[in-house]
């Protein structure tokens, strides 16, 4: 029986000419059942570009590359690719996952153990039709590029799994697909292996120009390889940008802390500068006061109670002896309670005055020892104050 996907299929392929954005969604939408797994996403990606939809696991990242790859059909909202409408959702409109001229790299990657390393790659050509002569070609090409070049014979099982990566990947990319997309690159990578793949991902990348579509749980990938990243939190696209713009200034707590760890100390709004900064005091009247950057669109009023936020790498640890003042701006002192020697740094957990605890690393090159007080410079320019609940609320200015 003919299903109503097959009625509905759009019969010719996506063209290879691109408008501005490759790859557009609009206000898409997927339920399964009584769960919404992504819920009114829009995003537009551009020619060459390398997009990372991050989030925590189970997120909706995958639920939304798979609906980009064709293999779950949208509740509502469109995908539209290289100017041609893939999926309207309900409506009549839906073009199949073969005929859409994309690279896809799924977990698992679907390599074929029967066949060899160069088996793998052809197949999507040979479904293709393309001569026999052309097919040894772009595999040898498409394998050297990916760094696999001479496994052609190799069977997948002798393959370490970043060596399967790149051989999916080559599949993905031998019938030279407009864009790539790639499930959880480095999730089946041993921690060597991945920082080598990082590199080769992007310098292939680039050499290509192709544009790529990520989905991943993992930060440093997000961070690394994007041009921008999707933060994608139960299922809603909770803010768009480059990189070191949403490292740096988040627009909402949770986006603040799936982009990387945070020292939060605890205060309260004391006062508003003329310099349009707020002052911040913390722990308690007699604690010190700082003055630090209020969160864009935060409207805090004063006596609010707020966490001043700041990245780790922002804190820098100096033995008291080595810093004029605790009074000095942007200095606080603390003791260190407990302390592990990890090899390239120490762990340790930092007592401050009124009793909050840090956890910070200490650089190898001092004698750090439990029970040392010890001064911790907080750079200006990346403290920031957020509400204590960790989200943001707007401002009536």
């Amino acid at each position: 029986m003919t299903t109503q996907i097959e009625q509905n299929e759009v019969d010719s392929e996506v063209p290879m000419t691109v408008p501005d954005a490759v790859l557009s969604l609009k206000n898409v939408s997927k339920r399964f059942g009584s769960i919404d797994a992504v819920k009114d996403v829009s995003l537009e990606i551009s020619p060459g570009e390398v997009v990372t939809l991050f989030g925590p696991r189970s997120g909706g990242m995958t639920t939304l590359l798979r609906a980009v790859a064709g293999l779950e059909r949208l509740t509502a909202g469109d995908i539209s690719y290289g100017g041609q409408v893939l999926d309207a959702g309900p409506s009549s409109t839906y073009v199949s996952p073969q005929k859409r001229n994309m690279g896809v790299v799924l977990r698992p990657h679907g390599l074929w153990p029967h066949m060899t390393v160069a088996e793998n790659v052809a197949y999507p050509l040979r479904v293709r039709k393309v001569h026999s002569a052309e097919i040894r070609d772009r595999v040898a090409k498409t394998l050297e590029m990916v760094g696999v070049g001479g496994f052609e014979q190799r069977a997948i099982a002798s393959l370490t799994g970043g060596e399967q990566l790149r051989t999916a990947v080559a599949r993905g990319l031998a019938s030279a697909p407009s864009i790539l997309l790639i499930d959880e690159p480095m999730a089946d990578l041993e921690p060597e292996e991945r920082d080598a793949m990082r590199f080769d991902l992007r310098i292939m990348q680039r050499a290509l120009g192709v544009t790529m579509l990520l989905a991943t749980h993992d930060r440093t990938t997000a961070l690394a390889l994007s041009d921008r990243i999707a933060v994608v939190d139960d299922g809603r696209l909770e803010q768009v940008g480059e990189p070191a713009e949403l490292y740096r200034n988040p627009t909402s707590g949770r986006v603040r802390d799936l982009l990387g760890s945070m020292v939060l100390l605890d205060g309260v709004v004391e006062a508003t500068p003329a310099s349009g900064l707020l002052t911040v005091r913390l722990g308690g009247p007699a604690g010190p006061a700082i003055d630090a950057v209020a969160t864009a669109g935060v409207g805090m009023p004063l006596g609010a109670p707020c966490h001043l936020a700041i990245r780790p790498e922002g804190v820098s640890p100096v033995s008291i002896g080595l810093t004029a003042s605790a009074h000095e701006p942007n200095v606080l002192q603390g003791i260190i309670a407990t302390m592990l020697f990890a090899g390239d740094r120490y762990e340790a957990r930092i007592e401050l005055p009124w009793g909050q605890e840090l956890l910070l690393q200490l650089p190898p090159d001092e004698q750090w020892r439990a029970g040392q007080t010890l001064s911790l410079r907080l750079s200006s320019d990346m403290l920031r104050v957020w509400p204590s609940e960790g989200t943001v609320a707007p401002s009536n200015s």
